[in-house]
């Protein structure tokens, strides 16, 4: 009888996993709560590994989302996941673990972005083309702030496509966060050579120090527009010192 009873609840815990397994995505989804900030439209696949045709998050459109989910962290009370996005002009991958609590970590994340393809502002001084480039090693989001961030965002080829044409080289910019202030450092070598410092605070408080310098492959049209930044020291250099505060902070 014990031999009978075992195998019926080895059975029954086979069953339910399979249908777990097998259950359609956009059954299990709808299921979500409603103030999450990501959307998905054209939902395919099972929970387990589906996709969405259309991924929207805080209700911009991202591209298409592809998704595998890891079992074991559900008993943890969390939702873990390797992810694939394919938008127009950027493309991610990497994981995400999201918990009850509406915090997201990703870990191992590439984004690759064809920067004249995105949506940028029109009112820019100098529209970026080329190609941009950012490896996540952690990101810890809580609250849609970066409380954790260890990151590493690389612009090569950098051009620029507007007021003119123009090859800048390669600039990189290493991001990390304290909890509630955003910095970077900024290093670039080409046509202008930069290095210096970015913050953010979670309150909107933006500042920057940058010395940018010319170089022997420095155009002169760019050179006759660093005065317009700062004043030039002896060797043509100029240093940004600015302070400002961003509007719609906090996030």
């Amino acid at each position: 009888m014990k031999r009978v009873i075992a195998g019926l609840l080895l059975f029954l815990v086979a069953f339910v996993l399979f249908l777990v397994a097998t259950v359609p995505a956009r059954f299990a989804l709808q299921y979500l709560p409603a103030n999450l900030p990501l959307r998905l439209l054209g939902i395919d696949g099972t929970v387990w590994h589906g996709q969405a045709a259309q991924a929207l998050w805080q209700n911009r459109p991202i591209g298409s989302l592809e998704w595998r989910l890891h079992p074991l962290p559900l008993l943890l009370g969390k939702l873990s996941a390797d992810f694939i996005v394919d938008g127009d002009g950027i493309s991610a991958r990497g994981k995400a673990v999201a918990s009850g609590d509406q915090t997201v970590v990703l870990t191992d994340t590439r984004i690759d972005a064809e920067l004249e393809r995105l949506p940028l502002p029109q009112n820019l001084m100098a529209t970026p083309g080329g190609k941009g480039h950012a490896d996540i090693r952690l990101a810890r989001i809580e609250n849609r702030w970066p409380t954790e961030l260890d990151a590493d965002v690389v612009w090569s080829p950098a051009t620029l496509l507007a007021p003119f044409e123009l090859e800048l080289g390669k600039a990189t910019l290493k991001l990390g966060s304290n909890g509630d202030t955003l910095s970077g450092d900024l290093r670039s070598n080409g046509a202008l050579n930069s290095k210096g410092k970015l913050t953010l605070s979670k309150a909107g408080a933006f500042s920057a120090n940058v010395r940018i310098a010319p170089t022997d492959e420095t155009p002169r049209e760019l050179r006759d527009m660093l005065p317009m930044i700062g004043r030039p020291d002896s060797r043509g250099a100029v240093t940004i010192r600015q302070s400002m505060q961003l509007r719609g902070f906090p996030p």
